[in-house]
């Protein structure tokens, strides 16, 4: 373990903060339950900065069963299935109340809290050391063991100045993952205004010029309805047709070899059902490709425009044309997945039935149309992504040489000044 010099110190977690347990106010009381105070779970303790929460509790439910803690209160889980793979850790951003699945550390006089969470962030795989199995298969993290993990602390200014790096790194990492929210956003709401709502066509219907487009893109919408079956009303001249008519539909691969992270030789991402699940040496897929979960984790699904390879728990949806790929990524989204589960021990979407899913389908120029404003939001999007996964890779990097001394905070901070 490198040390810049003597002014760093080593303690252990134990010392450097107060620990305090959760718990769950009763739930059949409704008092205590939809007020105004975020309550943290093992569930709902994704991020590193923790802002909000689903469920929310009264002052009567924090006097009644769990506990308020203050803004920059650390919380980690210390049970749960996610401690088989992964070590949550977040500091808060407001106070909050939290369950007994996690365990909040309030830092001490001298401790920088951002600092310690930070540290705690870089030891998530010795921490994971500690996590042994309860009941039903539980990851259970054993505290006793935690409190004597060593942590090695320069003076105050120090552990600010570090704090102040890796946060700034966070804060634009954090803005343009906002910023792309906000970016598909748009870009859903066009597709259910265009082509969910049909308010263009009602719009001329009630004889209004639609909203928010020029006259030549609204020249494209009809001005009427016309019956379209089980369906109900659709614009006039439109058709219903199945997935198989827009695009191909294929089953993803079992790759031969995995690498659980990204490596020089293995830096091509591996999409299961949920997402990112490891990394493999050559592409499956160099073309943009729409994904989804075919066994396993179904709903979700993937907009992925670099190479990639997919696993054989996924269908791999090819549009037949380019100027579709928007408009069936949005439309996938709106298909309620578990309608088509055929599953009896685990969740399954065959692929004959997700060819024969019906949408409503303008004709091509519309559809162009819709291309060319959405293709536009996503290539914002991509650069935002691509930037972030840039600004990840750095902060990864400094944050273990910064917290062992082995690089200095100025050197650090040029580095992040040439990036954000």
């Amino acid at each position: 373990m490198a040390v810049k010099d003597d002014s760093w110190t080593v303690t252990t977690l134990k010392e450097c903060a107060r620990w305090y347990s959760g718990g769950t106010p009763n739930t059949s009381v409704a008092e205590y339950w939809n007020g105004d105070i975020p309550w943290i779970t093992a569930s709902s303790l994704h991020d590193f900065y923790i802002k909000d929460s689903e469920r929310r509790v009264t002052p009567l439910g924090i006097a009644n069963g769990t506990r308020l803690i203050p803004k920059d209160t650390i919380l980690f889980i210390v049970r749960g299935m996610s401690l088989k793979t992964e070590f949550r850790v977040g500091i808060t951003r407001r106070p909050m109340a939290f369950g007994q699945d996690c365990k909040a550390l309030v830092a001490k006089d001298g401790v920088d809290p951002l600092f310690l969470a930070n540290v705690l962030r870089a030891k998530s795989e010795e921490i994971l050391g500690f996590v042994d199995e309860a009941s039903h298969g539980t990851g259970r993290l054993a505290t006793d063991a935690l409190e004597k993990l060593e942590i090695l602390f320069p003076p105050l200014a120090e552990q600010k100045a570090i704090a102040h790096i890796l946060g700034t790194l966070d804060d634009k990492i954090e803005l343009n993952q906002q910023m792309n929210q906000t970016l598909e956003a748009i870009a859903r709401a066009l597709f259910k205004s265009w082509f969910i709502d049909f308010d263009p066509v009602r719009a001329k219907l009630d004889g209004r010029q639609p909203a928010g487009m020029d006259a030549e893109t609204a020249a494209l919408f009809p001005a009427e309805f016309e019956d379209g079956g089980a369906i109900g009303k659709i614009p006039k001249g439109w058709k219903i047709q199945d997935l198989s008519d827009l695009a191909k539909i294929l089953s993803g691969k079992r790759p031969s070899e995995r690498s659980p992270e990204p490596t020089a030789e293995m830096p091509i991402p591996l999409f299961g059902g949920g997402g990112v699940m490891a990394y493999v040496k050559d592409p499956l897929y160099r073309e943009p490709i729409l994904l989804t979960g075919r066994v396993g984790t179904l709903g979700l699904v993937f907009r992925i425009a670099k190479p990639c390879w997919t696993s054989d728990n996924t269908l791999i949806i090819l549009p037949k044309q380019t100027f579709n790929y928007e408009f069936l990524y949005f439309q996938l989204r709106e298909i309620r997945f578990e309608s088509l589960n055929r599953g009896s021990t685990q969740p399954l979407v065959t692929q004959g039935d997700l060819t024969k899913q019906q949408f409503v389908v303008s004709d091509a120029l519309l559809l162009q149309a819709f291309h060319q404003i959405t293709s536009l939001l996503y290539k914002r999007f991509e650069i935002n992504s691509d930037e972030t996964e840039s600004l990840t890779s750095i902060r990864d990097a400094l944050l273990p040489k910064l917290l062992s001394g082995e690089i200095r905070v100025q050197d650090a901070e040029t580095v992040v000044e040439r990036v954000v």
